[in-house]
């Protein structure tokens, strides 16, 4: 408007127009009735960012700061998989890669990553998360979607580097969706305070799972402005 535009209309975003894909997220209440662990999702890391948790997790193990949970590492790119696998065993964590697994039973108790080493399934790993860690926002990335999982009600923490995302991280933190941090050590520390407080955990998760259906429509807001429009241009 200050440049000198009329008649602007704000539809928000699409993306939270996104549907969820429903037999991944079955497949996900069925995993989760058999994994008798709490699971926390680091989701769509970037590079040098799994070395980062890793390491953080390898702290909390030493400082004897043990916990119960699983942890779901999805890396953003399949090209690193490998890469991160790598990592992640020099160590001395236990891996196991999702694309190993033909079930929920073949995770194994001693398990502290289970690697999401598949494309397309990101309904699936977000629906089986408790809590999610956002990918991209602990290095200079600007953050990953961290709507998804908002919309699995599962709440997230974000790191410090959030300018792609900063409008819907600043109104996830002020209606309870999203926690920010600094660093991947706060980030482990504050999915573990989450998961020992399941009533806590439950109304995290009813607001996350709020704030994402409510800023729903965007598409169709931005189709109601476009129809007259084209008809208008039809017509000339």
């Amino acid at each position: 408007m200050s440049l000198g535009a009329g008649n602007v209309s704000v539809c928000g975003s699409v993306k939270f127009d996104l549907v969820p894909n429903r037999e991944q997220q079955e497949e996900a209440r069925v995993w989760k009735k058999c994994i008798d662990r709490p699971i926390r999702l680091i989701a769509s890391s970037r590079q040098g960012e799994e070395l980062a948790f890793a390491q953080a997790l390898v702290k909390r193990k030493r400082e004897g700061m043990r916990s119960e949970a699983l942890t779901l590492l999805v890396p953003r790119h399949p090209q690193r998989f490998e890469e991160v696998c790598e990592q992640l065993r020099a160590l001395d964590l236990s891996v196991q890669k999702r694309t190993e697994l033909t079930g929920p039973a073949d995770v194994a108790s001693q398990t502290d990553v289970l690697l999401g080493d598949s494309m397309g399934e990101m309904s699936f790993y977000c629906a089986l998360a408790d809590v999610t860690i956002m990918g991209g926002s602990f290095g200079a990335y600007g953050c990953q979607n961290v709507i998804e999982p908002a919309m699995a009600g599962s709440p997230v923490v974000v790191g410090p580097s959030t300018f792609n995302f900063d409008k819907v991280v600043i109104d996830g933190i002020a209606e309870g969706a999203f926690v920010q941090v600094t660093t991947p050590a706060e980030a482990l520390a504050q999915c573990e305070r989450w998961l020992r407080d399941d009533d806590q955990r439950q109304k995290l998760s009813i607001a996350a799972s709020t704030f994402a259906k409510d800023r729903m429509g965007a598409t169709m807001r931005m189709m109601n402005v476009m129809e007259p429009i084209w008809k208008n241009a039809i017509n000339r």
